[in-house]
């Protein structure tokens, strides 16, 4: 008997209304484990992303410098941050103006580039929706035909004289309206600098997993966390632990299913006795040589609804 024969006779051989019962489950299992592994994926891709820690401490260059060598560190940058309203001609636009190191800044650029930490020309990054965020005094947008030359044209903040220009929009993923400048033009843009003690700090840290450890060894460096994702962390615990309960429903009854085939199929050889014996007498045994066909089309059947069902729905 070839393979053909073999998926023939165990197609015929299935055990009706218990096979259709035992693919139904495996389908189901096979969703609840679908969607717990999708979270898993999800999480661990996340946890493996760069991560950010703010805080503040007392400005020491040796420090700084400790803090750059180590392994898990990325970045940082000193950070001071102020409001403030970007103007050009009957359009304004407010935003967030943070002074940090063009080092620092990551996201796709859209037009043009990072400013040069130390320049004479007050140079601003925009991000994307500050762009967006020009309104005239109708609260109307920039119109297409208006649209400016941004890397060339003038631009003011008001309550200074002094002409800006723009180096670059960048595409950060914040909603916020953002005007990122360097740490060199900060004073001179008269935005309100800290003076002395504390000094506020952005660290770019590898990836999520390693940022409990950096965050004690910061401490221990004279850095006072003021920001440790504390939300971020909490959705991944309430995420994990839906994970862990579609996986074990899914584990449950994919076990139940299959057992339940099995059941099925050994009462149907029963009613079989008969064609068995006449398999026997022709060498063959049905319940071995089929078998397996048996179990892999309800496996197959079951698994490939599941999976895309669990695809389709995700969470």
């Amino acid at each position: 008997m070839d393979g053909k024969e073999r998926m023939r006779l165990a197609w015929k051989t299935l055990p009706g209304w218990g096979t259709v019962f035992s693919v139904l489950g495996v389908a189901l299992s096979a969703i609840c484990l679908t969607i717990g592994g999708r979270i898993y994926m999800e999480v661990q891709t996340e946890k493996s992303r760069p991560c950010e820690i703010k805080g503040s401490m007392a400005m020491d260059g040796d420090t700084i410098g400790k803090i750059r060598q180590m392994e898990a560190v990325l970045a940082i940058s000193g950070v001071e941050d102020a409001s403030g309203t970007i103007l050009y001609g009957d359009y304004q636009a407010s935003v967030h103006v943070i002074g940090v190191d063009a080092g620092y800044l990551k996201g796709e650029w859209l037009l043009g580039g990072a400013y040069p930490d130390e320049t004479a020309m007050p140079y601003v990054a925009l991000n994307e929706a500050a762009v967006k965020g020009f309104q005239d005094a109708k609260k109307a947008g920039i119109p297409e035909e208006k649209q400016p030359d941004w890397l060339s044209e003038s631009f003011y903040l008001d309550g200074i004289s002094s002409e800006l220009r723009i180096c670059g929009i960048l595409k950060d993923g914040e909603e916020e309206a953002r005007a990122y400048v360097s740490q060199g033009q900060w004073a001179g843009l008269s935005l309100g600098a800290g003076e002395g003690g504390a000094r506020s700090f952005w660290v770019r840290l590898q990836k999520e997993g390693v940022k409990e450890q950096a965050v004690r060894d910061l401490a221990a460096l004279g850095f006072q966390v003021t920001d440790q994702g504390e939300s971020q962390a909490a959705d991944w615990e309430i995420r994990e632990e839906r994970q862990f309960l579609y996986l074990g429903a899914g584990t449950f009854g994919l076990a139940w299913s299959l057992l339940l085939f099995g059941y099925q199929r050994r009462l149907c050889l029963a009613l079989l006795a008969y064609e068995e014996k006449m398999f026997l007498w022709m060498g063959y045994r049905l319940n071995r040589k089929v078998a397996f066909w048996q179990w892999a089309m309800v496996i197959l059947a079951g698994g490939a609804l599941g999976v895309c069902a669990g695809w389709l729905l995700g969470i």
